[in-house]
């Protein structure tokens, strides 16, 4: 029996393996196709890279590597040719067992490994053996098999060509229920994204003696010194270290200073200044262009604006693992970066050959952040007050510069942390912009920082979010685009559902702006704009927002965050008494990358039993709570959430379903929405209800109840309905 299997499998081999000759033809070919798609993918995206000379070397670099493993795998198979066939047969299985159930057979892997090498050699050796006449006169079962391997492999390859390169489908259609109801009155402001009155003037300073960009060597307006990050940055090392030397012409003991400016012409009086750094990307993609549609329009408005250069410390594509990798925990270096520069506006400003001298408003500096640079801006604004970098007391700061605003564009958090602790902030206007559709930073992690900032009883500002709909990571910074990543990969996901690059940055226009000119020019009239965007539709491309808003002065009555008893509202003494609910319950609610967050109380009721008992969530205040409402404001975090919650699915339909708590928005519930279809609906029909009752929105009654029993009742919808979770 085990002969005759044996036999079997042995005809099988020889119908499926192709000739040596065939498989000998196609090897030439294939290793063209394989260097040309990785060509495309990994080098012709690099627009920012200074020459050729250096695309062929890191070519040679990377082909003369990878040659060398190859050479490794065909000793490595000639080695395996002396194993025993039957350990093989065990090594093969245990290496698929492993394959099967470990986090790789959920990605894209095969996918690329057939694009770019099973199906590619399939269709040349059917091509080959039909040129060498040696496919048709192939017998019966050797010659159907031949030829339905090639046509498949030809049809799959396209297929998979298409599927790949196919940007995607436009977004689906979403009810923006913030402006379905009444809306507030428009802000009758000025457009904060408009050109203002000075005309803009453009210049460059730096090191003087960059290697890659004439515009930081013999194009600069003036010289700044390096500085040394030694003490702070100890991985630019080992072999990787000294290509990313050989690169740009320095380590890390000589970091350059440089800025792209914009100022405006003949102001008068000193101007106040906002530095902006990009994030992580291809260091030979150098990302400080993308942020001048930002510095025209500060410029304009009289503000000097510098994008700063951090590419150096950026991802290199010289990065390889065994070599020593690219940089680690160098966020840090990042904020301190941003002071160093800082420190140089200091002395442009007393030197009477510079032609900033006088002309920057230190008093009155914004920072802003994209990315690892979003995180960055943090760190500037925390190393700031401090003597010593807190990982290394040899490294001294003396800084103590007036930063009145600190604003964060799809920042990271945790990346780099001081003392092994997430970077705690005081006494900080903060603002964080998200988009939706971001594909790097598939949390909003900028919500941990907005939690960690603390204010003190005499600070007088705010912290505040935006989550928008249809944006990505790269939009903010016109030379990034619309892929939030290099290579081949990127291609997995829908691009054609992205706003178009110009409402994304009218959108950062708007809102740095308006923050910027409303902590630093003290137009505090833009601040109901955070609090709500609706007052600013005027300005904005129609979408669907979220605004996230604290203000520094605040009294929380309730939190959720106290304690694990439903029951009490906060610690000093308040309470919760409920009626008619279906659900309640309190939870932690954490982002995708599972940064924990805050606690939410979920609750919930039934339709039909709201016909009887009118449901009812009631914070008890006790009689000495003294409630002081700032400028008659009472505010809500509150997120509908789907149907189908939990385990309480079958004792409610969930209908008017909420989770409320410091911190409400897509990422705060998406765990939670991630219940059983009923049973009892087939899923259309299921999917039809579920889309009817989104376009309803949840509404219910607030009622303020003070000690002398005087009520004020209003529905929400009088505010503004909820936006359920976007699609």
């Amino acid at each position: 029996m085990f002969k005759k299997i044996k036999r079997f499998f042995g005809r099988v081999i020889n119908v499926l393996t192709p000739a040596k000759a065939t498989m000998s033809a196609i090897a030439a070919p294939l290793l063209a196709f394989v260097l040309l798609f990785n060509f495309l993918f990994n080098f012709l995206e690099l627009s920012g890279t200074p020459s050729w000379g250096w695309i062929l070397t890191i070519l040679l670099f990377y082909f003369g590597l990878t040659f060398l493993i190859a050479m490794l795998m065909v000793l490595a198979v000639r080695i395996l040719e002396r194993i025993p066939k039957k350990l093989l047969r065990v090594l093969f299985f245990a290496l698929a067992v492993v394959f099967m159930f470990s986090e790789v057979s959920k990605s894209y892997g095969w996918l690329f490994f057939a694009m770019i090498f099973l199906l590619p050699a399939l269709i040349l050796g059917g091509i080959y053996k039909w040129r060498k006449g040696e496919l048709f006169p192939l017998r019966g079962t050797q010659r159907i098999v031949t030829f339905i391997i090639f046509l498949i492999s030809s049809v799959s390859f396209l297929a998979l060509m298409y599927f790949f390169f196919d940007p995607g489908k436009p977004a689906e259609d979403q009810k923006n229920m913030r402006m379905a109801g009444k809306l507030p009155d428009s802000l009758l402001l000025p457009d904060p994204s408009a050109t203002g009155k000075y005309e803009v003037g453009y210049l460059t300073y730096g090191s003087g003696n960059d290697k890659n960009r004439d515009e930081f060597a013999k194009g600069i307006a003036f010289k700044t010194p390096s500085v040394n990050a030694s003490l702070m940055l100890k991985s630019w090392k080992g072999i990787a270290g000294k290509l990313r030397t050989a690169f740009f012409g320095f380590d890390e003991t000589e970091l350059p200073l440089n800025a792209r400016v914009w100022y405006p012409k003949n102001l008068d009086s000193a101007a106040p200044l906002i530095l902006m750094v990009h994030g992580n990307h291809m260091a030979q993609d150098f990302s400080d262009t993308g942020y001048a549609y930002l510095g025209r329009m500060f410029a304009s408005r009289g503000y000097i604006a510098a994008s700063v250069d951090e590419n150096f410390i950026n991802s290199s594509v010289t990065d390889v693992d065994f070599l020593g990798g690219g940089l680690k925990e160098e966020n840090g270096v990042r904020g301190w970066l941003l002071l160093k520069h800082l420190e140089s506006w200091r002395n442009f400003t007393k030197d009477k050959s510079n032609p900033f001298f006088n002309k920057a408003d230190l008093n009155n500096i914004g920072l802003i952040g994209h990315s690892r640079g979003g995180e960055a801006v943090g760190h500037a604004a925390y190393f700031n007050r401090l003597k010593y970098f807190p990982d290394n007391a040899r490294q001294t700061f003396d800084f103590n510069f007036n930063i009145k605003a600190v604003m964060a564009i799809a920042p990271v958090d945790g990346q780099y942390m001081p003392s092994a602790v997430l970077v705690p902030l005081n006494d900080v206007n903060y603002f964080v912009l998200q988009g939706a559709q971001d594909m790097d930073l598939i949390s909003y992690a900028g919500l941990a920082m907005y939690k960690r900032i603390k204010y003190t009883p005499g600070f007088d500002g705010f912290k505040a979010g935006l989550y928008v709909n249809l944006a990505n990571h790269g939009q903010f910074n016109t030379s990034w685009g619309r892929k939030d990543g290099s290579g081949a990969g990127i291609h997995k996901f829908n691009l054609r559902q992205l706003m178009p690059p110009a409402d994304q940055e009218k959108i950062a226009k708007v809102y740095i702006g308006a923050f910027m000119d409303l902590n630093i020019k003290n137009i505090k009239a833009y601040e109901t704009l955070f609090m709500d965007y609706r007052v600013g539709r005027q300005w904005l491309p129609d979408l669907i927002y979220l605004n996230q808003y604290e203000p520094s002065r605040k009294q929380v009555i309730a939190d959720f965050d106290n304690d694990l008893i439903l029951e009490t509202a906060n610690d000093n003494g308040g309470r919760v008494e409920v009626k008619g609910l279906t659900m309640w319950k309190e939870r932690l609610f954490k982002t995708e990358w599972n940064a924990s967050l805050s606690n939410a109380v979920y609750i919930g009721w039934k339709k039909e039993i709201s016909k009887k008992i009118e449901p009812s969530y009631s914070i008890v205040l006790p009689d000495s709570s003294a409630v002081s409402m700032l400028n008659g404001q009472l505010g809500f975090s509150l997120t509908p959430t789907d149907n189908q919650v939990d385990e309480l699915k079958s004792k409610s339909d969930g209908k008017g379903g909420i989770a409320a708590g410091k911190k409400a928005g897509k990422n705060s519930t998406e765990k939670e929405k991630k219940g059983l279809e009923s049973k009892a609906t087939p899923k259309k029909q299921d999917d039809a209800k579920n889309k009817k009752e989104d376009e309803t929105p949840v509404d219910f009654t607030i009622e303020l109840t003070d000690l002398n029993g005087a009520k004020i009742r209003f529905a929400l919808g009088d505010c503004g309905f909820l936006q359920p979770k976007i699609n």
